[in-house]
């Protein structure tokens, strides 16, 4: 038998360290980055409409935003083994400010259910990703296309993060090109779209109550995370190159994000604009 060669614990340890500070960096930094944007833009649309027009302005867009919000719930529940006990994908009650719910259950000792918490509480921010993409390959195919098409891990995952960052930024003003030169305000497909988009980018942000219970759930991720490389590193390491390989599998996802957060900013300044209008209206019949 060959001898099995030493290992430096030190040495292997603080790779264990470094891998898992790159993996979050490179792999979870740019999701949550575009996570971050996609929730202010959300939260900066829903209050300007209800602020505005009250809060069966919530309606208008939540008949079809917040299935796709529960909707998105319910499919994290049955990924992490939740027993879901109870679902309303649309059951406004203007008294709790609630417009659906999806009840859930779990074992508390069991870290894969612990760990769902954090991405069930998150999924509409996929969900609702997925959808405005889809809408928009539905009513664009062909500038749906040309967006796939430059979105290519070569072109966005790379070894620095703000290279990648600069990558994903190229990839959104791209977008915006191709929108631009794809719909027409002409066609009636170009309303449908932008209302079908304003529905879904008022309803994907997590809720309050959505966001109680991902702490917990982020924080056992990220320990399991870190044993998982010191593991390895042990056991005989990790490739140096093992988080840009990781980023590159994930950057299609952050483009998916990218791409919603650039519909989310188009959704947001078509709301601002037209709120503005209405407020000059009012102000002039004011006085």
């Amino acid at each position: 038998m060959m001898p099995v060669p030493a290992v430096n614990i030190p040495d292997a340890l603080l790779s264990g360290l470094k891998a898992s500070v790159l993996q979050i960096v490179f792999v979870l930094g740019p999701l949550f980055l575009f996570a971050a944007v996609l929730h202010l833009l959300e939260r900066f649309t829903s209050r300007r409409l209800t602020d505005r027009f009250g809060w069966w302005a919530v309606l208008w867009t939540g008949w079809i935003g917040t299935p796709i919000h529960e909707l998105s719930h319910a499919a994290a529940c049955v990924l992490f083994l939740h027993k879901i006990k109870d679902i309303a994908l649309f059951k406004p009650d203007r008294r709790t400010g609630c417009l659906g719910y999806v009840n859930h259950t779990y074992n508390r000792r069991n870290p894969y259910h612990v760990i769902g918490n954090f991405f069930i509480g998150a999924a509409p921010l996929f969900g609702g990703a997925a959808a405005m993409f889809a809408v928009l390959c539905v009513f664009h195919p062909d500038a749906g296309l040309r967006i796939i098409r430059s979105c290519t891990p070569e072109s966005l995952a790379s070894g620095n993060f703000f290279s990648m960052i600069g990558g994903y930024f190229e990839f959104g003003v791209s977008m915006v090109r191709i929108l631009a030169e794809d719909a027409s305000p002409a066609s009636w497909k170009f309303y449908v779209f932008l209302y079908l988009v304003v529905c879904i980018g008022s309803h994907l942000a997590p809720s309050p109550q959505d966001m109680e219970g991902m702490g917990l759930g982020f924080l056992v991720f990220i320990a399991l995370l870190i044993l998982f490389n010191l593991a390895a590193a042990l056991l005989g390491g990790l490739p140096g190159d093992f988080a840009v390989k990781a980023a590159a599998v994930m950057s299609p996802v952050v483009a998916l994000f990218a791409a919603a957060s650039v519909l989310n900013a188009l959704v947001a300044a078509l709301v601002f604009g037209a709120t503005s209008v209405t407020d000059l209206v009012r102000n002039r019949r004011k006085t």
